[in-house]
């Protein structure tokens, strides 16, 4: 007899076996004691979470004369149980992809079922379909026959047409946590007499990423290298992962600023044959710890708990020696920058230039903080120049207006005078220019200013009205940046009317 897999073995045949899923499960089993059923599912989600495991639990209580949950015993269930199921038609989207196999699927729904109330199409990675196999099975999920069911699965929902979305009832599916993996691999292993620590169960469904097929292949590839009784050596060096102590040695040598010792561990990884992207990973993962350490009180629920209490105990030391904004750093230069390790072809080189970037890392200092010790630069001298360049940043032509003015400066108090004829008078005299100025001047100089503006009352020979306007417009602040501009001279003032 053939080997089964751990994977196929275990895989769940109750809604109750189902590992993390009970938002779907629970809801799909409420359905069927309230005779609420679809005519058509979607199950979305990674891979190796129980979508297609679900879809058959579901299909064969949906046929089940108990209603409830397969009993095995009745004639529905055991018609189900077979591998060529009549009433249950698995097809593989992936492989049927064209219009050809959907028109034959049409064909074929019209017919009753061999036994039971449902007749069930699941459909694996339905986004595989083509559009015009989308197409032509939107009429028939649209209006079934009352005894057909549809049960899409995919990772993909995004590649699936908004049409047959519309008519699906979909479920999304969780990626398993760890903890919950870790619990149902425990079980696994003691009904399978195997040998392994939690703290091993746990790195392999750290690297399992969510799916839990993942971790029983994995699990099996450990077993067949090294047998019934597992060591965590066993389980590192079958996944091919850095030792703990390894990353600790790299963190250590980048808080202490020591970039020799940084570039020794590094060769160290190259010449043990590591991946160096995956070595960055674990380093990017251990900065995150200790990002979590510093910032949030409970860390279990944010992916700590794998590990010992030593271990913790280091990764609080490590975390107390580095301040708040250093830690942000490092995490953000190797976040930003850990692609170019796998994308070049100089992959040691790459991670050696990010630990010369992590070393150069130094505590930031406030702003305000600077100005308390810089007296000097929280509190700058008032002058005309230094105002006006501030103030062209923002209003450029309030600025030219007040080139204009007479100035007159006696410490924090300015007074200007503004000409009695300009065109421009009435705007810079305004309560709202005075407070603008005002506003501005105290956040350049960090001090209160007070700004006094008033009309200049020099008297002025009385001219003739044409002669008067041609020279307050001479006087004026824009006629003279364009006379400097274009070079041209003022030739004759008219009035708007």
């Amino acid at each position: 007899m053939s080997y089964l897999v751990l994977a196929r073995k275990w895989r769940p045949q109750k809604f109750e076996d189902v590992c993390s899923q009970e938002h779907v499960t629970v809801t799909l089993s409420n359905a069927i004691k309230n005779n609420r059923v679809g005519h058509a599912y979607l199950f979305t989600g990674a891979r190796g979470v129980g979508k297609t495991s679900v879809a058959r639990i579901f299909a064969r209580t949906l046929r089940c004369e108990n209603a409830t949950k397969p009993c095995g015993s009745c004639s529905p269930c055991q018609e189900s149980l077979k591998e060529n199921a009549l009433d249950i038609l698995e097809i593989d989207g992936a492989s049927n992809t064209g219009v050809d196999a959907i028109r034959e699927l049409r064909e074929t729904v019209s017919y009753q079922p061999t036994s039971g109330k449902f007749k069930i199409y699941i459909i694996d990675e339905v986004h595989m379909l083509s559009t015009s196999a989308f197409n032509a099975l939107l009429k028939t999920l649209e209006e079934p026959p009352a005894h057909i069911i549809f049960i899409f699965a995919t990772t993909e929902p995004h590649k699936i047409p908004y049409t047959i979305l519309s008519r699906c009832q979909r479920f999304d599916f969780r990626r398993i946590t760890p903890s919950d993996m870790a619990l149902h691999l425990e079980a696994i292993c003691k009904k399978e007499q195997i040998k392994i620590s939690q703290k091993s169960i746990l790195t392999l469904c750290k690297v399992a990423d969510g799916s839990l097929r993942d971790a029983l292949s994995i699990l099996d590839q450990i077993i067949a290298c090294h047998g019934q009784e597992v060591s965590e050596e066993n389980v590192s060096e079958t996944l091919g992962l850095v030792s703990y102590a390894l990353i600790y040695s790299l963190a250590q040598a980048l808080i202490e600023k020591n970039l020799s010792q940084c570039f020794s561990i590094i060769n160290q990884a190259y010449h043990y044959g590591h991946d160096l992207f995956h070595f960055a990973t674990e380093l990017l993962e251990y900065i995150r710890s200790l990002l979590l350490v510093k910032l949030v009180p409970n860390q279990d629920t944010l992916g700590l708990n794998s590990l010992t209490a030593e271990e913790k105990i280091q990764l609080q030391k490590q975390a107390e020696a580095l301040t708040q904004e250093e830690i942000i750093q490092m995490y953000q230069i190797l976040l930003n920058e850990i692609d170019n390790i796998s994308k070049t072809s100089f992959p040691k080189f790459a991670l050696e230039l990010l630990a010369a970037k992590m070393t150069t890392v130094f505590p930031v200092v406030p702003i305000h903080k600077l100005l308390e010790k810089m007296p000097q630069l929280a509190e700058k001298e008032f002058s005309k120049n230094n105002f006006l360049f501030i103030l062209k940043q923002k209003k450029p032509l309030l600025s030219a207006l007040l080139e204009d003015c007479k100035w007159n400066i006696e410490g924090d108090h300015i007074t200007l005078q503004v000409n009695t004829h300009s065109i421009s008078r009435d705007e810079i005299v305004s309560p709202q220019t005075k407070s603008m100025l005002v506003d501005i001047a105290q956040e350049y100089f960090h001090k209160e200013i007070h700004i006094h503006i008033q009309l200049d009352q020099e008297k002025r020979a009385v001219l003739h009205p044409e002669e008067e306007l041609k020279k307050q417009a001479l006087e004026d602040a824009l006629v003279k940046k364009a006379q400097n501009i274009f070079k041209g001279t003022l030739q004759a003032v008219k009035v708007r009317e």
